[in-house]
């Protein structure tokens, strides 16, 4: 007979812990729920993922597969709900948008408009083309092309030519 404190996660154990992440409940409520530290479900996670790791057929494997996917679940229904009511409430959309590009949509976002280029240089150019590809404004091929372009003593010549060449690559 094994000497020790019995293992805490028992089938009944997953069941409920998945039960609860799926029906939209936070960790915290879950492990609330089933009378564990939150800590415990991470490890247990973390524990079935490291198994995974090392192609180790586990219940921890199994449940953190269970988890993962009962979180996704819960995440793509709750996604699915706020789209449903974006098409009613601006509010609902604005929030679907400062979660999904929270550079360019939240509250703190620094609004920067992605064809102003005030460059006195090369390097200048370079900075700003790799902050664009960073803001995924740009691809990387994209700034490859337009860091070909010819910058002029005033940028005006750059800048006319490097929207042009913008609008082109749009197209494209």
């Amino acid at each position: 007979m094994p000497a020790g404190r019995p293992d805490k996660l028992t089938p009944n154990m997953h069941i409920n812990i998945i039960e609860g992440v799926k029906s939209g409940a936070s960790d915290s409520m879950v492990a609330d729920l089933v009378g564990l530290a939150n800590l415990t479900i991470h490890r247990w996670v973390q524990r079935g993922q490291e198994d995974i790791d090392n192609d180790i057929d586990s219940k921890y494997v199994k449940f953190c597969t269970d988890y993962k996917k009962a979180k996704a679940e819960r995440d793509v229904r709750l996604v699915n709900i706020v789209e449903c009511a974006a098409a009613e409430s601006w509010q609902a959309a604005m929030r679907l948008l400062e979660a999904r590009r929270a550079s360019e949509f939240a509250r703190n976002a620094a609004y920067r408009d992605p064809f102003d280029i005030k460059v006195d240089s090369r390097e200048d150019l370079t900075r700003q083309l790799l902050q664009m590809v960073s803001d995924n404004k740009l691809t990387a091929s994209e700034a490859v092309q337009l860091s070909k372009l010819r910058l002029d003593s005033d940028n005006t010549e750059f800048k006319t030519t490097f929207m042009d060449r913008l609008k082109a690559l749009e197209a494209e």
